[in-house]
């Protein structure tokens, strides 16, 4: 069966693996049909922030179309990752756990993120060289978004850490540029 997540933007709305690329590959809005004519819907990326990263990286395992994940932070809501290798090359780019708005104890110097235990085989974990993941040292959760633009003042570095808003813009563009 496809797979099918329920929205928390939209309570009642589904999103299966095949809707937006299925109907983009049919008929398009005028505005953006000439972008549409171009696209190859054969080799496609998915892309996702939080619980949209998992989503992203979820799709990648159930849409045989799916050749480069990009994953925001976001942890492994689905599942579907556990000790399963994920079918497409991928990119991983986590907030500072140990900093996680300074409830989470532990060294700053822990090697490990929330996710780097999914996406792969447990006996061939790390051999993949088509899997890429970073660590953003100093950036809370929210702070991997352009949210680092809008908040200021005291509630700027709760939300999204210590990181200056520019700079963290800078980090998610050459990351994923």
């Amino acid at each position: 069966p496809p797979l099918r997540t329920r929205s928390l933007a939209a309570a009642g709305d589904f999103v299966s693996s095949g809707g937006v690329l299925g109907a983009l590959g049919g008929q398009a809005p005028d505005t953006i049909a000439d972008i549409v004519e171009q696209a190859d819907f054969t080799r496609v990326g998915q892309m996702g922030m939080s619980y949209g990263g998992s989503t992203a990286a979820a799709v990648a395992y159930e849409d045989p179309r799916t050749v480069a994940t990009v994953n925001l932070d976001g942890s492994d809501f689905h599942q579907t990752g556990w000790n399963a290798d994920i079918p497409s090359a991928f990119m991983m780019l986590y907030s500072d756990s140990t900093n996680a708005w300074g409830v989470v104890e532990g060294s700053s110097a822990r090697p490990f993120g929330f996710n780097d235990f999914v996406y792969e085989r447990f006996e061939t974990a790390g051999v993949r060289d088509d899997i890429i993941r970073r660590q953003v040292k100093g950036s809370n959760p929210p702070g991997v978004t352009d949210s680092q633009l809008v908040t200021r003042g005291p509630l700027h570095k709760l939300l999204t850490g210590p990181l200056e808003g520019q700079r963290m813009l800078e980090i998610l563009n050459r990351f994923v540029g």
